[in-house]
């Protein structure tokens, strides 16, 4: 009987542990050496007392015995996925720096490894999300985790995963930096920080909302590194190459970048402008966020609160004389009608 066999049989939830990050109260509860042994890992501690345990064999007589004491609920894992995952798990937080005698949890080194993690793979998005199994009521069973999916050439892969009681910590975090209402978890919040990644500041932008599973954040990662590519680097083949570079040379027209988040909408954008940037060009830009500044072009953030919309911005700049203007995004009809008729 396989694993996944054995989950069925037995009622629980069947978990891969690749990308797992675990509870290091979890971790501090069973020795490496005791998981060892037990081929079992540690991976939450629910407000109760339980430890959620990732087993092989839930059935195993020697787990409880060895254990006696703890309540223990139980997710299945394979053997060999154990044995792979097990040292990683044990060794993540051996770099943080952490009291081993504290209770809090180490969120905020959680949250800057998922960082880092998203701005060394070029990811232009983070989607933390706590994610319920199709069982929903499984009583004293594992039965929901956070998911940390990361969206690299504009499709999402899931990259981490935590217990669920890490979720609501984790969130918060985020919403300290952000400068947002801790205490407001029914309304959706906008807030965004800088972060410091091998010398270059990087804008992290932060959306909270409310799901019926809890809060849901979407992470979006503006590194500069990513916008500094070539127009000839960008995949282009030879025709559409020439066909771009002959528009950009018109002294009138228009031209769209559309496409889905993380596509490379604003690279291929910032490419563009780079290419056209030259002492006898008057390049304006309207956007939110500017996301690269460019010296030589007059750049315009967006500010709704105050009423500098796409709209007025992009009218304001058809006064100031410009041979290009590149706006970040065309969100109602008055936008669309201006830059239209701009063209």
């Amino acid at each position: 009987m396989t694993e996944r066999e054995l989950a069925e049989k037995l009622s629980l939830n069947f978990i891969e542990l690749d990308g797992f990050i675990a509870d290091l109260n979890a971790l501090r509860l069973i020795s490496r050496h005791t998981a060892k042994f037990l081929n079992i890992i540690p991976l939450g501690l629910f407000k109760d007392g339980k430890i959620l345990v990732a087993a092989s064999d839930p059935e195993d007589s020697k787990i409880t015995q060895e254990l006696k004491g703890r309540e223990i609920i139980f997710a299945v894992a394979s053997r060999d996925d154990i044995a792979k995952n097990l040292d990683k798990i044990y060794d993540f937080y051996q770099d943080a720096n952490l009291n081993s005698n504290s209770d809090s949890q180490p969120v905020g080194f959680i949250a800057d490894f998922l960082l880092n993690e998203a701005v060394k793979s070029a990811a232009s998005d983070m989607h933390i999300e706590n994610i319920k199994f199709k069982d929903l009521n499984l009583e004293n069973k594992f039965n929901s985790l956070v998911r940390v999916r990361f969206r690299l050439d504009g499709k999402l892969y899931t990259r981490f995963k935590m217990p669920s009681e890490l979720h609501a910590p984790l969130a918060n975090i985020f919403k300290l930096r952000c400068s947002m209402n801790i205490a407001e978890n029914r309304l959706p919040q906008d807030g965004h920080f800088f972060m410091k990644f091998e010398g270059r500041s990087i804008d992290i932008r932060v959306n909270i909302f409310a799901t019926v599973n809890g809060a849901k954040l979407a992470v979006r990662i503006l590194d500069n590194k990513n916008l500094e590519i070539g127009l000839e680097n960008l995949g282009f083949d030879e025709r559409d190459l020439k066909i771009i570079k002959n528009f950009c040379g018109l002294p009138y027209g228009i031209l769209l970048a559309a496409g889905p988040t993380g596509s490379g909408k604003s690279t291929t954008l910032y490419a563009l402008l780079q290419n056209l940037n030259k002492p006898d060009v008057n390049i304006i830009t309207v956007e939110d966020p500017v996301e690269l500044l460019i010296s030589g072009i007059n750049q315009v953030q967006i500010n709704e609160k105050i009423g500098l919309t796409f709209d007025k911005a992009l009218r304001a700049a058809l006064r100031q004389d410009p041979d290009k203007i590149m706006v970040g995004e065309i969100r109602d009809v008055e936008t669309a009608q201006t830059a239209i008729r701009a063209a």
